[in-house]
């Protein structure tokens, strides 16, 4: 029976055994079959440096009280407005020259009194001479008496001479109230001034009461731009439009931009706060670098920022044969953990075998070579 047994047991062990060869080798090609041979391409670094800086309005204007044009009469903008150039900020008001004017206007007054009376006078004397003059030729035809006709010029002469007399005076009067009036224009214009905004921008209003050291007005330009310090070993690295990407640190977003300006004077007070921020800057110089933002929106002025800027032109650069296109965007296959998944891009057109990559892509990583042939899943090694 034992032997029965035995005999009957073996060949189950055997077909057991065959089975789960034959399924170790069935999922063994399986696996095999989906990893398949794949041309990889990996982005290589691309030379950069860091720029730390603050986000900084392109242009502002500081405007202090001048106490030579008076005091401020009447202000025109409020906190936080924003303005165009052009726009009246505030109005001086000079009460030393309104005293000025105020005294020339009484001597105005008190001339133009002179001059009626002097008007007066004429007037009764040019009547009184009128009257006299035809007394003398009724005298004249009626007498014929050459005495008498003496007389009568004599006294004419003299109410003629006294008429000259106030007529001078009162052209003299005149020629006062007309200087006093052309002096009053003058003054006039120096009396009230206007300060006029120079640019566009927003209006920060400061309190004269708390503190008069500081301007009366700051205008901030609505355009910010990246003011930040880079040291002597990078900054003869930097160029003019090389691009850059922009890291707020507040917020974690990234801003694109390109370099605009390079200084060649060492900043130092830019490299004191360098050296409290990262450390000793003994024997290195800091340079001033601006950038211009690709983009305005969502900028806050002040916000620290931290820009990589691309040494190495044309940024990054993949083949053309990795990129497929799918409803009308375009994808690569890059590697995740071993595997290809499809990663949408963007990039500048141009008419040789490489693109160059705005988006989607980084150094370092990894894609197909080809799309020819690949499928989003597939496993690389």
């Amino acid at each position: 029976m034992k032997k029965k047994h035995i005999i009957v047991i073996i060949p189950l062990i055997f077909i057991i055994l065959v089975g789960i060869l034959l399924y170790i080798l069935n999922n063994t090609d399986v696996s095999t079959s989906k990893t398949i041979k794949v041309d990889l391409y990996t982005i290589p670094a691309i030379d950069k440096v860091f720029v730390n800086g603050v986000i900084t309005p392109e242009n502002s204007k500081n405007i202090f009280l001048d106490s030579t044009k008076g005091s401020v009469n009447k202000i025109f903008v409020t906190n936080g407005q924003l303005i165009k150039k052009g726009d009246t900020l505030f109005v001086y008001k000079n009460d030393q020259i309104t005293d000025q004017i105020d005294q020339l206007n009484k001597q105005i007054e008190d001339s133009n009194n002179q001059k009626k009376q002097l008007n007066d006078n004429l007037v009764a004397t040019k009547k009184l001479l009128a009257k006299q003059q035809e007394e003398t030729s009724n005298q004249r035809i009626q007498a014929g008496i050459e005495n008498n006709a003496a007389i009568s010029i004599s006294q004419t002469l003299g109410l003629e001479t006294q008429i000259s007399s106030y007529q001078n005076q009162i052209d003299n009067i005149q020629n006062q109230i007309k200087s006093y009036k052309d002096q009053i224009r003058t003054l006039k214009e120096k009396e009230f001034t206007s300060v006029i905004s120079s640019i566009d921008g927003k209006i920060l209003l400061n309190d004269l009461e708390k503190d008069q050291t500081k301007p009366f007005i700051v205008i901030e330009s609505n355009t910010f731009y990246i003011k930040g310090i880079v040291n002597e070993k990078d900054q003869p690295k930097i160029k003019e439009n090389q691009s850059a990407d922009i890291l707020i640190f507040s917020t974690n977003k990234t801003l694109t931009g390109k370099v605009k300006s390079i200084g060649n004077r060492p900043t130092i007070a830019e490299a004191s706060t360098q050296a409290s921020v990262g450390g000793s800057s003994n024997n290195i110089s800091y340079y001033e670098v601006a950038i211009s933002l690709d983009s305005q929106e969502n900028i806050i002025n002040g916000f620290h920022v931290q820009a990589t800027v691309y040494l190495t032109e044309g940024g990054i650069k993949i083949p053309r044969s990795a990129i497929i296109e799918n409803a009308g965007k375009k994808y690569v296959f890059k590697v995740v953990e071993k595997k290809l998944v499809m990663q949408e891009i963007t990039y500048d057109e141009s008419n040789s075998n490489d693109v160059i990559v705005r988006s989607g892509l980084k150094e370092n990583d990894s894609i197909a070579a080809s799309a020819k042939d690949v499928k989003e899943g597939m496993s690389v090694e």
